[in-house]
């Protein structure tokens, strides 16, 4: 889930690997999307959110991130950030 780009090192969309928009989404299930594949996710199969700025960093860190809504503070509380 929420797989790195080999060739630009950016985080990828999770739903194709052709997709080369930036990441900016989390599903219920914890894959990751672009705007576009998120949109499509949440109209048919899984409940989606926007990831902030901070989460998407973590994720580029290898840090894990929650589907629930977490503050940064919440995130170093419970020593992920």
């Amino acid at each position: 889930m929420g797989w790195i780009n080999g060739v630009s090192g950016k985080l990828q969309c999770d739903m194709s690997k052709e997709c080369r928009e930036p990441v900016t989404h989390i599903g219920a299930k914890g894959w990751i999307y672009c705007t576009g594949h998120a949109q499509v996710r949440s109209e048919t199969w899984e409940r989606c959110r926007q990831m902030r700025p901070f989460e998407i960093r973590m994720i580029e860190g290898g840090k894990p991130i929650s589907y629930t809504r977490r503050t940064l503070a919440d995130y170093r509380a419970h020593g992920q950030a």
